[in-house]
């Protein structure tokens, strides 16, 4: 079984010039969801490469996709539950303007069931994970790269966390175009904000590229789409919404600003908050012999802060509110995930927790924990 191809040209200007940004290639698990303890998990080499011609920063070793997405998708907490109610009426604004829509991924259905509760649409989801409600909602079990043309019939293209995904996106592009998809609506991580803010869900095995979001928008208006909307949420997502406007193709050269700039203090900010934390904990470690360690959240996150230099051994396990993940292990690393609401709560124990969410930490409230429970943040 091949588990990783290695990148020969840029994702999207395919050029053959480029740099690589890290002097020599580490390891990374090739998932970033939870498992049985006895699941066997695979490593591949890990590395960024940066494009000198348009300056993404891309990722070097490309995953094999059968276990990259070996799992159903689902979300827990504040963030992430309004954000489909958010898109959706991000996309109902414009429900004149649609008569059928393709969504790409969208495996719980969610997405799908909020937006044909209020508008009368044909609806079809292309996912092969998908595992939701299949009477009003038509569903494709398959990659989208996969499906025949001559099988879809739509002017809607419907995407929320998807296009981050694509090992190819300039094809899925083309592919809207032959469609004659007038709408797109892309829901995208805010990869600007998470970059600046560590938010460490970037340039891993999924998202697989960091672009500026205002190069997204360049991109597709030089296939013909102009951008008409765009929403901010919570420094997680960016909604965007394009509408074709021409056919043809513009011949113009577009690049990131900050990127290379972006990426390296990046890279050098994991680097001094893994020794920052280290640091803490051995101090704690001397202070209380018995402590445990924990780090939250059970997902990419502490996955990336492993895999660039983290001492996992440290850990007594992860943390997570998700029922999907309590009492399962973390991809790669054999942590067992508890409940960081019930480890919070704990009084008869000396403990640490290491808030790691990035973005997602607001949503944790620890105004009343005990003094027995030690914060670290990143």
């Amino acid at each position: 079984m091949e588990l990783y191809n290695i990148r020969k040209k840029c994702i999207f200007c395919e050029s053959t010039s480029l740099k690589t940004l890290l002097e020599n290639d580490i390891k990374t698990p090739l998932g970033c969801y939870s498992v049985d303890y006895e699941k066997e998990c695979y490593f591949i080499p890990y590395n960024i490469l940066l494009c000198e011609k348009c300056k993404t920063c891309q990722t070097k070793y490309m995953g094999n996709l059968e276990i990259i997405y070996n799992y159903n998708a689902g979300y827990y907490g504040t963030i992430r539950g309004s954000m489909n109610h958010l898109f959706a009426n991000f996309i109902l604004k414009n429900k004149n303007n649609i008569s059928q829509i393709i969504e790409i991924g969208g495996s719980s259905g969610e997405l799908a069931n909020i937006i044909t509760k209020h508008h009368k649409v044909k609806y079809t989801v292309i996912d092969p994970t998908y595992y939701g409600n299949n009477n009003t909602i038509a569903n494709i079990k398959e990659y989208f790269e996969n499906v025949k043309i001559d099988k879809l019939n739509a002017d809607t293209v419907v995407m929320s966390h998807v296009f981050e995904h694509f090992y190819n996106p300039l094809d899925i592009i083309q592919k809207f175009i032959s469609l004659d998809i007038k709408n797109i609506f892309i829901n995208f991580p805010d990869l600007d904000a998470y970059i600046l803010q560590n938010t460490y869900h970037v340039l891993n095995i999924e998202h697989i590229y960091y672009v500026e979001n205002e190069f997204l928008i360049k991109l597709f208006n030089k296939f013909g789409y102009d951008l008409i909307d765009i929403y901010y949420h919570e420094n997680h997502s960016v909604f965007f919404n394009f509408q074709q406007k021409r056919k043809h193709i513009l011949e113009n050269n577009i690049s990131n600003l900050n990127t290379e700039k972006n990426t390296l203090k990046f890279l050098e900010s994991i680097k001094t908050k893994i020794d920052t934390v280290h640091e803490k904990i051995n101090k704690l470690k001397q202070e209380y012999k018995d402590i445990k360690i924990y780090m939250f959240p059970s997902s990419m996150n502490t996955i990336y802060f492993c895999s660039l230099g983290f001492d996992h051994t440290l850990l007594s396990g992860v943390l997570d509110n998700s029922p999907q993940k309590i009492d399962k292990y973390l991809y790669g690393y054999k942590l067992k995930c508890f409940s960081l609401k019930e480890i919070l709560s704990n009084k008869n124990e000396n403990i640490a927790v290491i808030l790691n969410g990035g973005c997602y930490n607001k949503e944790i409230d620890i105004s009343a924990i005990s003094s027995n429970i030690k914060i670290i943040y990143i």
